[in-house]
């Protein structure tokens, strides 16, 4: 399975192979045009939003209002990806340890400003959190049995922050297996001694990832993970490196490795054709292609064939605006244009069309779907 795809024309399921005809005679329809339909109607939201367009018709579907959150198949669109374009992977100075792990944490705890959370820092392009300081404080631990200054800093400021109620945790995903395993890092590596009051801390995960910085990773033990994601030559290889770690799992090994290869500086790319849908995908797909068993054809190749074929299969068009971003800093971050469904934004748009239909079957729970933002 090849990393690259070249411009639109290549095929990485050929034409009238095996899966290619297996794929387009177990097609529902019905589901692929509802599908087209969603996708539309969150572009066109979105070009209203950005001030694109001069209206947006919910169609008196509570499921597709103006607060209803769904991340844009696009990445350009989605400003968490914008966030990390604009605040992480071009600061001049910021050492490459600390933006892997900072845009890790972005999708590990979800909220926006997160960062300024954690970090006490109102501007963005300061709120970082120092892995490195972090990690020196561990290793410091280990020969002293002292807490360092830089980890008390920051749980204190975690303290204030939860009793004051500010967000740190999406709430469109769980992070349920993450909490965990930050807390297990947590109490293992403090040996059981009490490190504070909240035994819930926020910055348990923060510890966690600190580790990254100088152990070695489970999955190559020649290579911490922040080592392995920057050496990594394919997305594949960076989501090994991740999901080795304890209690990563599919969903976030997948999404955390689509977010680091946002960064210019890192060798892997979005659109490769190595994907890991996560539940709502795979609820997408179990629907849309019905009774196609997955030993047929796994779930990543049928994302990967809707993406080759989408001229064929769907008419969705984004805005030029949407095909690149280029940050304050200069730097242009794509060198493939973002024109059309890319591998990750097909995922994406597949998950986010399970959520739809949940929320169009049961309008009551659309309320609910709001982003968790922290305004600073």
């Amino acid at each position: 399975m090849t990393d690259y795809m070249p411009p639109y024309g290549y095929r990485h399921i050929p034409l009238g192979g095996e899966k290619d005809i297996a794929l387009r005679n177990s097609i529902d329809q019905s589901i692929l045009e509802e599908y087209e339909y969603f996708v539309n109607k969150v572009n066109e939201r979105t070009l209203y939003q950005r001030g694109l367009s001069s209206s947006y018709d919910n169609e008196d579907n509570p499921a597709l209002g103006l607060d209803v959150e769904y991340f844009h198949p696009t990445i350009t669109a989605d400003d968490r990806m914008v966030y990390i374009m604009e605040n992480i992977v071009s600061i001049p100075g910021l050492d490459w340890k600390n933006v892997i792990a900072n845009t890790i944490i972005s999708h590990f705890y979800g909220a926006r400003g997160v960062h300024s959370v954690i970090s006490g820092e109102t501007d963005p392009k300061k709120s970082h959190v120092d892995f490195i300081k972090l990690a020196q404080d561990q290793l410091n631990y280990k020969k002293t049995g002292v807490v360092g200054d830089y980890t008390v800093h920051l749980r204190d400021l975690l303290a204030k922050a939860k009793k004051e109620k500010r967000k740190v945790w999406g709430t469109t995903e769980l992070h349920t297996s993450l909490q965990s395993a930050g807390r297990r890092f947590v109490n293992g590596f403090y040996r059981g001694e009490s490190r504070h009051e909240d035994k819930g801390s926020w910055l348990n995960i923060c510890e966690w990832i600190a580790s990254w910085v100088y152990a070695p990773s489970s999955y190559n033990r020649d290579f911490t993970v922040l080592e392995g994601i920057k050496n990594s030559k394919n997305l594949q290889e960076t989501y090994n490196f991740l999901t080795g770690e304890n209690l990563i799992g599919q969903y976030y090994g997948y999404h955390c490795s689509t977010s680091n290869s946002i960064n210019p500086a890192l060798n892997f790319d979005h659109d490769s054709t190595f994907v890991a849908p996560g539940p709502g995908a795979q609820e997408t797909l179990a629907v849309m292609f019905p009774n196609l068993p997955k030993k047929s054809v796994s779930n990543g190749d049928r994302v990967v064939w809707i993406r080759e074929n989408q001229h064929e299969l769907l008419n969705i068009n984004f805005h030029e605006s949407l095909w690149n971003y280029t940050n304050s800093y200069g730097v242009k971050i794509f060198k493939e244009e973002q024109n059309e469904l890319k591998n990750y934004g097909t995922e994406v748009s597949l998950c986010q069309y399970a959520v739809y239909c949940r929320l169009k079957n049961s309008p009551e729970l659309a309320s609910r779907r709001k982003i968790a933002r922290e305004e600073v």
